[in-house]
């Protein structure tokens, strides 16, 4: 993530948690495991400036930034955990200032949050009738009821709930449409398909082995074997052990949830929370897309430096995991650290980059790539990022694996770390096109860093 001509302002403070148990060569130093109800300001700082490098469109805000602790995103769920909401705050009355104290406060019963000329106003709800926009206020309206709503030419507009025949693409019309009653959704050749459910899959065979999805039956949950999703009997997995001990995926018994122990996935009690960095196709400050970045307020020479996470897809998403020196003459002489960066129309690839230069904008690149293990898109699945820094040696890793490996001009001085994603107009990232989808997230299960010992 080059970073020359950036005019950096970070405009919020923005909780973590402890983190996972080290190997016995690295000893753990710093860590977040993003289980609390909002990000930390004794560890992070949100962004809030346009990057004017690399001819990006985005604007960072930290209303990007929220912590998830729901199976999806939703509304409900960034409202509760919004990283300004203050919880046992006052509400705030029709059409005043929710920001006027610099804190969120809730809106009155009655009233929804609206953005009205770039200030979060309470104002009363209404409904969006039939073919209206319905962000036409400039701010969200609910569809009427009867109505959904649909996206048509980058417009969410309200239109009559229509459901989609057999043997039609759901997807057909540019906008989702239900399928009707007795039908289900099917991938046939990457078409979303409704077609009739006319059975279930048995014990031992493959789920996905008509070209189609076609659910387990009774007693039975879909399962990895070798890559393949099989219908087998469940059985749980209990606290602390390894869910994919077996070979294949086996859920994690009542009251745990899966989290990442060096490099296993290991049934844990506790609720499971992601960092959230959104990116969406919102006007702000003359831009026009808004993301999400964060920089750590821990900085450190030489370590080990891990992140889990789902990345964003799509041409023009450039989402990465990378660190900056906390001094230095100019970039790239005083250098840069690329742990993971994605180019989102590539999205199974991982580049890994030492960026140095003995002058000012004048940089070198050391660049090693790696693709998924699984063929998997790297925006599918959630995967681990590592950097080990030594003095003299840095060496890349995918899931465990070494792919890169870097032994000249290594770095030895303080750097912290930057989350992030960045919208393209070009060049390394692509352009957004009309696949690209929006709102895009980059879900984040951890960071680490250990130290060695």
């Amino acid at each position: 993530m080059r970073v020359c001509g950036v005019a950096t302002f970070w405009c919020l403070s923005i909780a973590c948690a402890a983190g996972r148990n080290a190997s016995a060569s690295w000893q753990l130093v710093w860590s977040d495991d993003f289980n609390g109800p909002r990000l930390d300001s004794t560890k992070w700082i949100a962004a809030c400036y346009h990057n004017n490098a690399n001819a990006e469109l985005e604007y960072y805000t930290p209303d990007e930034v929220y912590i998830s602790c729901a199976a999806g995103l939703n509304s409900t769920t960034e409202q509760l955990l919004h990283p300004l909401h203050t919880a046992g705050s006052s509400c705030t009355v029709a059409n005043s200032d929710a920001w006027a104290t610099g804190v969120h406060i809730d809106c009155c019963e009655g009233l929804a949050e609206k953005n009205i000329d770039g200030k979060i106003i309470c104002v009363a709800p209404a409904c969006t009738t039939v073919g209206h926009d319905t962000w036409v206020t400039g701010g969200h309206v609910q569809c009427c009821s009867g109505l959904t709503e649909t996206n048509k030419n980058g417009k969410l507009l309200c239109q009559q709930s229509s459901c989609t025949a057999q043997g039609k693409d759901a997807y057909g019309t540019g906008a989702h449409v239900a399928c009707c009653s007795g039908l289900v959704e099917q991938n046939e050749d990457g078409k979303i398909i409704c077609e009739a459910l006319t059975c279930c899959t048995v014990a031992g065979h493959e789920s996905s082995e008509t070209g189609s999805h076609v659910p387990c039956c009774t007693g039975l949950s879909e399962q990895n074997e070798s890559g393949k999703l099989v219908c087998e009997t469940a059985v749980c997995t209990p606290n602390g052990s390894d869910s994919y001990g077996s070979g294949s995926h086996v859920p994690c018994c009542s009251g745990l949830s899966e989290k990442n122990e060096a490099g296993k996935l290991i049934c844990r009690p506790g609720t499971d929370c992601n960092l959230v960095l959104r990116t969406q196709r919102r006007q702000l400050s003359g831009w026009p897309y808004t993301s999400g970045k964060i920089q750590s307020k821990f900085s450190t020479t030489y370590g080990k430096f891990e992140m889990r996470a789902k990345l964003p897809g799509g041409s023009g998403m450039w989402p990465a995991f990378w660190m900056m020196p906390t001094a230095g003459d100019c970039w790239p002489k005083s250098g840069e650290i690329d742990i993971m960066e994605l180019q989102g129309f590539n999205p199974w690839t991982t580049h890994a980059n030492l960026i140095h230069g003995y002058s000012c904008n004048a940089p070198i690149d050391d660049v090693g790539f790696q693709d998924s293990s699984t063929g998997q898109s790297l925006s599918e699945a959630f995967h681990v990022y590592t950097l080990e820094w030594e003095a003299g040696a840095m060496r890349w890793y995918l899931d465990g694996d070494l792919f890169h490996t870097v032994n000249h001009d290594v770095p030895a001085q303080d750097y912290y770390i930057i989350l992030n994603t960045a919208v393209g107009s070009g060049g390394f990232s692509g352009a957004v096109s009309s696949s690209t989808p929006f709102p895009n997230y980059y879900t984040i299960d951890y960071v680490k860093v250990w130290k060695s010992v």
